[in-house]
């Protein structure tokens, strides 16, 4: 498993390490679930979120929850390790997780400058464009978006996401390298962050509106606070059999599932926000202990485990191609729209894992093996370890 997985995806190619596929597939099933849940922008779902599987045209929020936990928990995990055999280099912590995202944000955003210019008459106002593409590529857009609504292209609003990680990735990265000699003052740190954040979530969607609350960075930061809380606490947590691993798996990924299925935006900031990060981090503790099975099986499955290694190209892409054909294709019926949109996305998302994830993985991997660790000046807090499970 890859320790310093720090995006909705992750490389591939020639630096690639083994990692967990269930872990893997379970990033595959909730990048799928946030495409569909955007479907609208090309096809009314009102229809179909009221049937049985309406939950999952809404669950985009909730996977997005996924992918924030699986990121606080590979970050903050590579953290520790590196402070075990050396310091924390909080510039080239940060950096690594930048260019990473980055490469994929200012491709698009130069793309999206490239194809407003040239689709003319265009439907945004070149001021718009301008500060939204400042905006993102300075990832204060979530900011922009929440203060600006009118004025932030719409296409570009699923990369609130890209500016909230970044956000809060910084943030913790400073917060482990200051507490990281301190290792129960930073447990205790992170759980009081966790509860913090739980009641300002509920407070903040019920009295400012819930486009406030999707937008803050501290409504949207819980997942990845879950996930480095885990992250923290997983060498005192019980050593799980692998017969135990597999029950926590099933369990913990029936019940990501459930919540799939009965999504809302109205329990999103309630019940289901605690319970999908929780399910979620229930779900990496079974993983990292070994858990199998049938539902390991199912998620390790090669176009599963494909989709969640091709995720983070497939999640920049996909919505503003959604807008682009719902323009261009308006009087069309929604399946062919849908049918042209996908086949854009799929070649957009195969060039950009080829020709900007790939090479910028690849010297990420050769500039952190020129540069070793240097030893810790002071001795870390004594711990159980932070070895494979």
């Amino acid at each position: 498993m890859e320790d310093d997985e720090a995006t909705v995806g992750r490389h591939t190619g020639p630096v690639r390490r083994e990692r967990l596929a269930a872990v893997e597939g379970l990033r595959g099933i909730a990048i799928v679930l946030v495409v569909v849940s955007h479907v609208w922008v090309l096809w009314p779902t009102q229809g179909a979120q009221a049937t049985a599987i309406g939950g999952l045209f809404r669950s985009g929020n909730l996977s997005v929850s996924v992918f924030l936990v699986l990121a606080g928990f590979f970050l903050v995990r590579s953290l520790l390790r590196d402070a075990e055999v050396g310091r924390i280099d909080i510039k080239e912590s940060i950096l690594r997780r930048w260019a990473r995202v980055s490469a994929h944000v200012y491709t698009l955003v130069l793309a999206m400058l490239v194809v407003t210019a040239l689709d003319a008459p265009s439907t945004y106002a070149p001021s718009d464009t301008a500060r939204s593409a400042l905006r993102i590529v300075t990832y204060t857009w979530n900011w922009f978006a929440m203060r600006e609504p009118l004025l932030s292209r719409p296409d570009g609003g699923h990369l609130w996401f890209t500016s909230v990680y970044l956000q809060v990735t910084v943030a913790l990265v400073l917060l482990v390298a200051a507490l990281v000699r301190r290792r129960l003052v930073l447990i205790v740190t992170l759980i009081g962050l966790v509860v913090a954040v739980t009641v300002w979530r509920a407070w903040s969607a019920a009295n400012e509106g819930e486009w406030v609350a999707f937008l803050r960075t501290t409504t949207r930061m819980d997942g990845m606070l879950w996930g480095a809380l885990l992250a923290t606490v997983l060498p005192w947590l019980p050593r799980l059999s692998r017969q135990a691993a597999s029950a926590l798996l099933a369990v913990s990924a029936a019940g990501i599932l459930l919540l799939f299925l009965t999504a809302s935006d109205s329990t999103y900031f309630g019940a289901a926000g605690v319970a999908v990060c929780l399910a979620t981090s229930l779900f990496l503790w079974a993983a990292t202990s070994g858990g199998g099975g049938p539902v390991a099986t199912v998620l390790s499955r090669r176009p599963v485990v494909l989709l969640g290694t091709y995720s983070m190209a497939l999640y920049i892409w996909h919505y503003p191609v959604f807008w682009w054909t719902s323009r261009h294709f308006e009087a069309w019926e929604p399946t062919p729209k849908i049918i042209v949109a996908m086949a854009i996305v799929v070649v957009l998302t195969w060039a950009a894992q080829r020709w900007v994830e790939d090479p910028v993985s690849t010297w990420l991997e050769r500039r952190r093996a020129t540069r070793p660790l240097r030893p810790q000046v002071v001795e870390a807090e004594p711990t159980p370890g932070l070895r494979e499970r």
